[in-house]
């Protein structure tokens, strides 16, 4: 059997647009699965961080001889006590309220994250901005943390507790707006 060579009358351009057009194709595959793989990196990344438990907080160490200033004020450490707190009970939250359990971590977190930044800030006005951030946050926080005693997520020693910790952040915090100069 002799093999044959097919000559086409194809021209030079229309070859290198169906060169171009195959490149193409092939980069969109592979962008399609970089973005498949990075979903996979996501999805497996919030499974772990949903597993994260409160005992991981309690093990991080907050007395290391090498603190950043803001780490030794009070209102700095009742925000991290709270966000602690809150932690524990948004596994707890039941099916069809994951919105809730989400705002929570994040307005808790966002309450020690704002006081932090708040105090790295040079200008009075810029610190205090930061510091009504954090106590809206705190505000926030108490609201969904009543929602959450509604729904049976926290019981009444639990509640207390955040409460109580959220108050105090908020009173600090409110003097801190007042005053941006002065630390708590």
């Amino acid at each position: 059997m002799v093999a044959r060579t097919v000559r086409t009358s194809m021209p030079v351009a229309d070859v290198t647009m169906a060169v171009a057009v195959a490149v193409a194709v092939a980069v969109a595959v592979a962008v399609a699965v970089a973005v498949a793989v990075a979903v996979a990196v996501a999805v497996a990344g919030s499974r772990r961080a949903a597993s994260f438990r409160y005992e991981n907080l309690r093990r991080c160490d907050m007395t290391s001889t090498t603190r950043l200033n803001h780490e030794n004020l009070d209102v700095y450490q009742a925000a991290i006590s709270f966000a602690a707190l809150a932690t524990e009970i948004m596994e707890r939250f039941p099916r069809g309220h994951a919105a809730m359990a989400d705002q929570l971590r994040r307005a808790a977190f966002s309450i020690p994250l704002n006081i932090a930044e708040g105090y790295g800030k040079r200008s009075q006005a810029d610190r205090a901005r930061f510091y009504d951030i954090a106590r809206g946050s705190a505000h926030e926080c108490g609201a969904i943390w009543d929602v959450a005693r509604l729904l049976g997520v926290l019981g009444e020693e639990q509640h207390e507790k955040g409460k109580t910790l959220l108050h105090r952040v908020v009173s600090m915090l409110v003097r801190m707006v007042e005053h941006p100069g002065r630390t708590e």
